[in-house]
């Protein structure tokens, strides 16, 4: 199963993801996860585990080159703003 996880900012949400993933691996010990976040927040994401994949958010072409390259099971937007919608919209996910 491969989830994709879309927080862009504010450290203390980033944080509190963290039982997101862990219910996540609880449930689907095999899973690949995918997190969505603003480079300043991105080493947060990586100390919440050695298999989190992080992509760097950028209002930019070459970012949505990159997210439509893999393909996702589910897309959770945890941010809730356009670009986030944005993302999971764009996302190659079934389930949103």
């Amino acid at each position: 199963m491969n989830f994709l996880i879309i927080r862009l900012s504010s450290l203390g949400d980033i944080i509190l993801t963290q039982a997101v993933v862990a219910s996540l691996r609880r449930h689907f010990p095999n899973c690949r996860i995918t997190f969505v976040c603003k480079e300043a927040f991105a080493n947060i994401v990586r100390i919440m585990g050695s298999n989190i994949e992080v992509l760097i958010w950028r209002e930019k072409l070459s970012f949505f080159k990159e997210l439509r390259e893999q393909e996702y099971d589910v897309a959770i937007d945890l941010h809730g703003k356009l670009a986030s919608h944005l993302i999971t919209l764009l996302a190659k996910a079934p389930r949103k």
